[in-house]
């Protein structure tokens, strides 16, 4: 009886949560197939360690680490390091601190949506990552940092940092595009 009643609350959590970990599976995975199995694969092991969690209120980032995790174990191989000098060179250029961009403009613009995506893609992973968790999935840095193994101040660097490249990118495309006047 106790079993059911695991299961359950298992499923009641998760529901509200399916959307936000499949967007983020899809984020880590850039395929609608690979993140559908990603997902898949995160819930089993959620489900089947799900006795183990402390405290109901940790679901969600919990539940971000277990996927996290999962896909960290699948492209153990693939993960790509940048090196400190290249990131320090992503917030050297210019256009990271040109004229101010009016973002508004910037999504109505027919492709934007698209183009956003594509200059998201385009940052480390780390980065990415730690950009869409804090900005499209809006945690606190403090479950972001559990959802990825990291500390706060950590998530916060790598946020600047892609926030600061998502910058310049978006500036080149807003110029590239006519939006802004260079």
């Amino acid at each position: 009886m106790a079993h059911e009643s695991s299961d359950k609350q298992f499923e009641e959590l998760l529901i509200p949560l399916m959307d936000h970990l499949y967007r983020f599976a899809y984020r880590l995975e850039r395929d609608s197939d690979r993140a559908q199995d990603l997902l898949q694969d995160s819930l089993l092991k959620g489900f089947q360690s799900f006795r183990k969690l402390q405290t109901q209120s940790s679901f969600r980032p919990w539940m971000g680490r277990i996927l996290y995790r999962s896909f960290l174990d699948r492209h153990r191989r693939k993960v790509i390091e940048v090196s400190i000098e290249e990131e320090s060179d992503l917030g050297a250029h210019s256009e990271a601190t040109g004229p101010a961009i009016d973002f508004g403009s910037l999504f109505l613009a027919r492709d934007a949506s698209r183009e956003i995506g594509a200059a998201l893609d385009r940052l480390p992973v780390e980065q990415a990552v730690a950009v869409f968790i804090i900005d499209v999935e809006e945690y606190g840095f403090a479950e972001a940092a559990e959802v990825l193994g990291i500390s706060p101040g950590t998530v916060a660097s790598r946020v600047a940092r892609g926030r600061a490249a998502l910058r310049a990118s978006l500036h080149r495309l807003a110029r590239e595009k006519g939006w802004i006047k260079p």
